[in-house]
Formats: C-alpha cells, sequence, structure tokens
C-alpha cells in the first residue's frame, strides 16, 4: 500500500505559492524586525561584506575621536596654564616697574668729631688724639644683630672647613673673633684640629660664647644676636686684642660685606684722604657704601638703606675717637620687599606648571602629545612640549635684594623675554587644538559618511517593506481560498466519478 498522497494539479499548485508567499512573508518579516534587508552574507554577499568594512572603519574612526577628544582637552589644559603664566608675568613685570620707580632710603652714620679743622699739609687724622698707627675698624652693612654667610657657599653642618677653603688648614688659621655691640671675644677654637673641624663645630663654638646662636640653615651659617638690640661683627683674628692673624671669618663668608679700615704709620692720611680711602676701599669690596665730609666731620652711608654696624679692631679707638662706632637702622630698601615677593611669584609658576597636567601628559612640562587622526596612524600631529617653569623661561631668582637698578632692569628684561615666549607657545597651541579640533569634526563627520554608506546597502526601505507585507497578506488569503476551491472542485470531481460507477 503506498503512503503517497495524490494531490490535483491545481491544489499542488495553489500550495507551491502559497509555501513561496509564506517564505517571501517570513523574509519581510526579518526585514521589519531587524530594520535590514541584508541580515547576512546568504542574504546578498557583496553588499553584506561592503557594509561590514565600511562599518569597521566606522569603527576605527570613532575610537580615534576618543583619542582626538583627549588630545583637546590635554591642549586646552597647556592653553589655560600658559593664560595662567602670562598673568603671573605680567604681574611680576608690574613688580619690577614698581621696584624701578622706588626709592632707597639711605643708613647714614655722622661722627661727632670734626676732623677737617688741622692743618692738612702737616698734621693728619694719626695727630688727632685718640687715633694712632695701626688702628683699624670695619664697615659693615646688613643686617645689624644677624650675619649670614657668603650667599656663593653652600655647605651642611657635616662639612669640614677644608672643603669651603682647602687654605684654612692650620690652628692659626682657624682663628675668629666676634664682636658684639662693641666688645669682641674670641670664637674658642683651641681644641680643634683644622682638617677636621667641621661648620656644626664652629656654630657650636660661636654659641657658646653669650649673647649669639649660630646654626646652619637652607645650607648657610646663620649668626643671631640673641638680643635683637645687639649688633654683631666678626674678624679674622688669633685674639681679640689682635685681628691680623685667622682667616676663617673670610672663608666661612662672614664678613663679605666687610670695609677694613687700616690707619697705616706710613700715611699722612688727611680728613680728604680718610674719605677717598674708605670709597676706594668699599668699591673694591663691591659694598655699597660712601665716605663723605659733612660740615667737618666724617658721614658713612649705606646707599641701599642696610643697617650700618661699625666697630673697631684690636686696641684701636679710632672709629670711636671719630664718633661712628655702633650701628644705625634707620635706613630702608623698600626693593628688598618687591624682591621677596618676585621670587614668590617664581614660585607660584612652578607650582603652576606641576597642575597643568591631563592624564599624566604635562605639555608645560615637556612632556610631547601625538594625536592620530586616521586607523593606520599615518595621518598625525606631534605636539611638542615645554618646559614653562621660572628656569624655563629664563627667570631667575632676584640677586642682592635688588639693591641696584642693574639688578631689577636685568629681571625686567628677562620677565619681558618670558611674556614674548608665552604669547608665541599660546599661538603655537592655539593653531594645534585647531588643526586637532578640524580633524575631530571632519573624523566625525567622515563616521557619519562610513555609516551611512554601510545603511544603504543593508538597510531595508521600511515604507517598502510594509507594502510589501500587505502584499503578500493579501497573496496569502487569495492563495488559501484558490486552495479551498481546488480542494473543493477535487471533492466534487470524486463524487462525479463515484456516481458513474
Amino acid at each position: 500500500m503506498s503512503d503517497k498522497i495524490s494531490l490535483t494539479a491545481s491544489m499542488r499548485s495553489n500550495l507551491l505559492s502559497l509555501q513561496n508567499t509564506q517564505k517571501l512573508f517570513e523574509s519581510v518579516q526579518d526585514r521589519l524586525a531587524t530594520g535590514k534587508k541584508v541580515n547576512s552574507a546568504l542574504d546578498n554577499p557583496n553588499s553584506f561584506f561592503s557594509a561590514a568594512s565600511l562599518n569597521n572603519r566606522a569603527n576605527d574612526l570613532n575610537s580615534l575621536m576618543d583619542s582626538m577628544g583627549q588630545g583637546v582637552q590635554t591642549l586646552k589644559a597647556a592653553d589655560q596654564g600658559i593664560q595662567t603664566l602670562t598673568k603671573l608675568a605680567e604681574q611680576a613685570k608690574s613688580l619690577v616697574n614698581t621696584a624701578l620707580d622706588s626709592s632707597v632710603v639711605k643708613t647714614n652714620v655722622a661722627g661727632t668729631l670734626r676732623i677737617d679743622v688741622y692743618d692738612e699739609d702737616t698734621r693728619g687724622i694719626m695727630e688727632v688724639d685718640g687715633i694712632t698707627s695701626g688702628d683699624k675698624f670695619i664697615i659693615r652693612s646688613g643686617s645689624a644683630n644677624e650675619i649670614t654667610s657668603d650667599v656663593s657657599k653652600v655647605f651642611s653642618e657635616s662639612t669640614k672647613i677644608g672643603k669651603i677653603d682647602s687654605d684654612v688648614d692650620s690652628t692659626a688659621e682657624l682663628a675668629m673673633q666676634i664682636n658684639i655691640s662693641g666688645t669682641w671675644h674670641d670664637v674658642d677654637l683651641s681644641s680643634m684640629t683644622a682638617g677636621a673641624v667641621t661648620v656644626k663645630d664652629i656654630a657650636d663654638a660661636i654659641s657658646a660664647i653669650d649673647g649669639v646662636t649660630a646654626k646652619v640653615e637652607d645650607g648657610k651659617l646663620v649668626v643671631t644676636a640673641d638680643d635683637p638690640n645687639d649688633y654683631i661683627t666678626f674678624a679674622d683674628g688669633g685674639t681679640a686684642a689682635s685681628a691680623t692673624a685667622g682667616t676663617l671669618a673670610t672663608a666661612l663668608g662672614l664678613n663679605t660685606q666687610n670695609v677694613e679700615i687700616t690707619i697705616n704709620s706710613a700715611d699722612t692720611l688727611t680728613s680728604a684722604d680718610l674719605v677717598s680711602k674708605i670709597n676706594s676701599r668699599a668699591a673694591s669690596e663691591g659694598v655699597d657704601i660712601t665716605a663723605s665730609l659733612v660740615d667737618g666731620k666724617l658721614k658713612i652711608s649705606d646707599n641701599l638703606g642696610n643697617d650700618l654696624v661699625i666697630s673697631d679692631m684690636g686696641s684701636g679707638t679710632s672709629a670711636d675717637t671719630l664718633g661712628i662706632t655702633g650701628d644705625d637702622r634707620t635706613g630702608a630698601n623698600l626693593r628688598a620687599e618687591y624682591a621677596s615677593q618676585f621670587d614668590s611669584l617664581r614660585t607660584q609658576i612652578n607650582e603652576l606648571v606641576q597642575d597643568t597636567g591631563y592624564k599624566g601628559v604635562n605639555l608645560l612640562k615637556g612632556d610631547n602629545l601625538t594625536v592620530n587622526f586616521n586607523e593606520s596612524r599615518t595621518s598625525k600631529l606631534n605636539i611638542t612640549g615645554v618646559t614653562f617653569d621660572a628656569l624655563g623661561l629664563g627667570i631667575t631668582a632676584t640677586e642682592n635684594n635688588w639693591k641696584t637698578n642693574d639688578d631689577i632692569q636685568s629681571q625686567l628684561t628677562q620677565v619681558e623675554s618670558a611674556l614674548t615666549t608665552l604669547r608665541s607657545q599660546a599661538s603655537t597651541f592655539g593653531n594645534n587644538l585647531t588643526v586637532v579640533q578640524t580633524r575631530e569634526d571632519f573624523t566625525k563627520g567622515m563616521v557619519d559618511t562610513l555609516t551611512a554608506g554601510a545603511d544603504k546597502l543593508v538597510l531595508a526601505d521600511m515604507n517598502e517593506e510594509a507594502a510589501n507585507m500587505l502584499a503578500l497578506q493579501t497573496r496569502q488569503q487569495l492563495g488559501t481560498n484558490s486552495l479551498s476551491l481546488a480542494s473543493q472542485s477535487a471533492q466534487l470531481t470524486w463524487f462525479f466519478a463515484r456516481d458513474l460507477l
């Protein structure tokens, strides 16, 4: 017995038509559900793989856009840093100009003895009662109650004296004395061996003297009078009665602002000669003090407004006789305060540069940045970083507390050069930022173009597919009706055939 069911030609034709309609119906449903007319390589290999290639490139460019966006932010951080640095530099320039316009109130010490009444052809300063051959006195410029070692010398407590000055290599050369408000004291170094003495040993020996304290701060030996009204002076010397031996005070840089005057036995030394000698000696030592005669009396001026300290050395009394011993603190150097403010601005510049980094890249601290513009990394922009801390901008620390116009003018030149550099670099970074943003916009447009191109290859027309769905539904209904009619026709034929039999 055969399991095969026989269908009439009409029924088979209608059934095949319904099957085809169902396949089309399912395909249209797929397109409506996914929105695509090509869902796999089986649908249309050429369109499928072409669209995949376009989408892959769009995805790669999208990833690059993230990198470009971060590059833009890095450049913005650098640009903001430069704008702030420019403001700080402009503030520094204003400060320099203010310092240039500021005045210095000189410190003046006027003697009490008229010394120009003597016959200068026959009698000199040595013939004034109380002044003898060999007398010495020191004129010191600086803070009266504090002395800091030479700025060019840097050491720690453990630094040995020989490292500071190799010439200080004997006990005699270690000799040093300190004057505290007119009284000289030996610094007791008798138990020390020259080659083994450290800066701390010296500081301890100084601190052992009543009235003063010595310590090492920031690489400098700082000696301060315990009483702020006291004045102090250092001199090379072995005993309080003589200052001819020893070189330690000079080696440590404790008397670099000293002007030492000696009344030599060979001098006729008139009052004019004494003035000339002080001025000549001060110029050779680089100390900005001036001596003059006012109403026949010796007048010594600190032209930078620093404290003046004048003290006799050894057993001489020439300074005391002239009436200039002691200290005067009536001057003022307003520029020193401006110099301090300037150095503070330098610190702010350095700290700002530290804070301008973005995600580990700091274009103002020498880091470089590469921004890629295509997926093969053949199109890119290399952005070279700069070092814009104070030294990188050429702005050095102030010197000599801006004591002279030349000191200030030098700083003004540095600041103006820094401003020019900042403005030029701002233009460079601004141009780089524009390029990256332009390429970012282009890449965004390119991604849209690639995506649209891929969509044209694979996306379905939803209106068309909706119309196809309606048409297929109508066809399916008609096919079902036709199959029903074909079935009825087959039934009638069977009944007629049975009746004939």
